[in-house]
């Protein structure tokens, strides 16, 4: 299977389990901090953030250490989904809270059911923000954004981050990546939801830039 398949076995697997819903926010391809890496596909569900990473048979393990310590650092629970040919490889680089998935024939097959990660700062999830969110953040703690540029409106809030609740500063990021990813995740799931089923070519829903590429089109 290519990665778009595999997407669609995944998004399948959560639908059908109950983890993904018309309550829940879905999102692909979402920039992390400074845009240095990317999810392949995450959600939202009842607070919790996970990502979903996948490796096809074309890809390789040589950034997957780096990507999952760089996911760990932001999401409540990260996902592996990954051709059998690279599993040995990749339960040898995750931590032990990292789940695996095996991308079968069959469909995909759990080899590792990973854990909820915990301890993750109020720091990582202001470096995950835009400037929208950090606005909104630095209101809450009495700084006025207005004045100051991003760089220097993150290091005024970092520096102030005792004056909130780690859950108050999810709160704010949760909101400001739905408004992100609201649109192409509704439309998603009210089309796999009333189908109860995802197909390949239904993942092209959570783009972001569907609308702008069917406009130019």
């Amino acid at each position: 299977m290519g990665e778009k398949e595999i997407k669609a076995a995944v998004l399948d697997k959560l639908l059908k389990a109950g983890q993904i819903d018309l309550s829940s926010l879905v999102f692909s391809e979402m920039n992390l901090a400074r845009k240095a890496r990317r999810v392949d596909l995450g959600y939202i569900r009842d607070q919790e953030m996970v990502a979903i990473e996948i490796k096809s048979e074309k890809d390789s393990l040589f950034r997957l250490e780096g990507q999952l310590e760089e996911y760990r650092k932001y999401f409540d629970r990260v996902i592996v989904a990954v051709a059998g040919k690279y599993v040995e490889g990749v339960l040898a680089i995750a931590e032990d809270d990292v789940a695996v998935w095996e991308v079968t024939s069959d469909g995909l097959k759990v080899i590792r059911k990973g854990r909820l990660i915990k301890n993750i700062s109020k720091q990582n999830y202001l470096e995950l923000m835009t400037k929208r969110e950090v606005s909104l953040l630095a209101r809450r703690i009495g700084i006025t954004p207005s004045d100051l540029a991003m760089y220097e409106l993150k290091m005024e809030v970092s520096s102030r981050l005792n004056k909130i609740s780690k859950s108050d500063v999810k709160d704010i990021l949760l909101g400001g990546i739905s408004k992100r990813f609201s649109m192409p995740s509704n439309r998603f799931l009210v089309k796999v939801c009333a189908f109860d089923s995802v197909r390949p070519s239904d993942v092209v829903l959570l783009s972001p830039y569907l609308k702008r590429v069917v406009e130019v089109a």
